[in-house]
C-alpha cells in the first residue's frame, strides 16, 4: 500500500512536469508517455526505500499505540527481537533497490536523454526554412538553403557558413541532400560545389584557399547546448563509472551506492524510532519520519557533491552516513531498552518507599 502511493504521487508528478513541458513547446507530444515511464523507473530506487523505512515504522508505530508493544515486551522478549523479523522483510527490499538503483536508474536516464536529444534535433532540423539564414553549434554554423521539398530530402542551392575561432570556412553546392548516418546523426550531402577557407593571423593578415569538389559531407551539430556533463554522468551506467572513476564519476557511484546503504539501515532505525513519543498523533509521527528520511537523502546529495568537487573521499563518503545512522539507532536501542528501564525502575522504588 505504502509504495502505490509513492508510486502514484511519482508519476503524477512526472505527469504535471513532462505535460508541462509539451505545453511549452519544449517536447514532442509522442514522447510524454516514454519519458513519464522513464522518469517513473528512475525514482524506484528512492521509491523502494523509503517504502522499507515507513513501512516497518508505521507497523512499529501501530503496535506502540495500540499497547501491543507493551504485551511483546512484558512477555520477556526485547526491542532486538525486531532485528530477525525486519530482515526478513527488508532483504528483498534491498536487492531490489540494488538492481534499480545501480542498473535500472542509470539505464532509464540514458534513454531519456536520448529521446530529448533526438526531439531537440529533429526540432532543429525543422527550423531550417528556404531562402533564411538558420544557425546551428551556437551561432558557429550557419546554414542557408534555396528551397525544400517535404516529400524528400533535396535541399537545392546550400550555403555554409563555419566560424571557428578566428578561422571562417565557407561551403556553396548546387544541389545539396539531407541524410542520417547508421546513429541518425543529420549530415547534409553537397554536389558540385566550392570549399573556401580563410585562415586568420596575429599580423591582422588572412590566408585564403579555394578548393572545388563534386562530392562533399558535413555533419549537422544539433546537440543540446544545455547537456552537461553532469547529466551525461547521471545517465552513465554503473560499470563504466567504476573504470573511469573522474571526480564526478565517483560522486554519482557514491550516490548509487549510498542510496542501497540507506535502504539497508533505515529499517533498523524505524525500531527505537517508532517507540519514540508515542503520544503523538499518527499524521505527526510519520510526517516527522518522512522529513528524516528526506534529510538523509539530501545529505547523499551533498556527499555526492563534495566527492565530486574533491573535497572528501570516495570510502569516507560511502560509509559516514551508513556509519552515522547506525551510531544513531545503536544509542536509541540503548536508551530505550536500558537508560528508560532504569529510570522506571529507580521510580518504582521511590513510590513503595514513600
Amino acid at each position: 500500500m505504502t509504495f502505490a502511493c509513492l508510486l502514484t504521487i511519482v508519476i503524477t508528478m512526472a505527469l504535471v512536469r513532462t505535460l508541462g513541458n509539451a505545453a511549452s513547446g519544449q517536447l514532442e507530444a509522442q514522447l510524454v508517455v516514454p519519458l513519464i515511464g522513464f522518469s517513473t523507473i528512475s525514482s524506484i530506487s528512492t521509491i523502494v526505500t523509503l517504502t522499507a523505512f515507513l513501512s516497518v515504522f508505521m507497523v512499529l508505530s501501530r503496535q506502540c499505540r495500540d499497547n501491543e508493544m507493551v504485551i511483546w515486551l512484558s512477555s520477556g522478549k526485547k526491542l532486538t527481537s525486531f532485528i530477525p523479523v525486519i530482515w526478513k522483510f527488508s532483504w528483498p527490499l534491498i536487492i531490489a533497490t540494488m538492481i534499480t538503483s545501480l542498473i535500472a536508474t542509470p539505464w532509464a536516464r540514458n534513454q531519456a536523454d536520448e529521446l530529448r536529444q533526438q526531439s531537440l534535433s529533429e526540432r532543429n532540423l525543422t527550423e531550417i526554412a528556404p531562402g533564411t539564414f538558420s544557425e546551428f553549434s551556437g551561432g558557429k554554423k550557419i546554414i542557408f538553403i534555396e528551397q525544400t521539398d517535404k516529400e524528400s530530402s533535396d535541399l537545392g542551392l546550400v550555403f555554409i557558413s563555419v566560424n571557428e575561432d578566428e578561422d571562417e570556412t565557407i561551403v556553396m553546392g548546387s544541389r545539396g541532400k539531407l541524410v542520417f548516418d547508421s546513429n541518425q546523426l543529420p549530415w547534409i550531402h553537397l554536389e558540385f560545389g566550392s570549399r573556401t577557407d580563410i585562415k586568420s593571423f596575429s599580423n591582422s593578415t588572412s590566408k585564403i584557399r579555394s578548393t572545388k569538389f563534386e562530392n562533399y559531407k558535413m555533419k549537422i551539430d544539433t546537440t543540446p547546448k544545455s547537456t552537461t556533463y553532469k547529466e551525461r554522468v547521471r545517465s552513465t551506467s554503473t560499470w563504466n563509472l567504476f573504470k573511469r572513476q573522474s571526480s564526478s564519476d565517483l560522486g554519482e557511484l557514491s550516490f548509487r551506492i549510498g542510496t542501497v546503504l540507506l535502504c539497508l539501515f533505515l529499517p533498523f532505525l524505524s525500531i527505537p524510532l517508532a517507540n519514540l513519543n508515542t503520544n503523538q498523533g499518527r499524521l505527526l509521527h510519520i510526517f516527522g519520519a518522512i522529513l528524516m528520511f528526506i534529510a538523509f537523502n539530501n545529505l547523499l546529495g551533498i556527499i555526492q557533491a563534495l566527492i565530486a568537487r574533491q573535497q572528501m573521499n570516495l570510502y569516507f563518503g560511502l560509509f559516514c552516513l551508513p556509519l552515522s545512522i547506525l551510531i544513531i539507532t545503536l544509542c536509541l536501542f540503548y536508551v530505550k531498552m536500558y537508560l528508560q528501564g532504569n529510570l522506571m525502575k529507580m521510580l518504582f522504588k521511590k513510590i513503595r518507599i514513600t
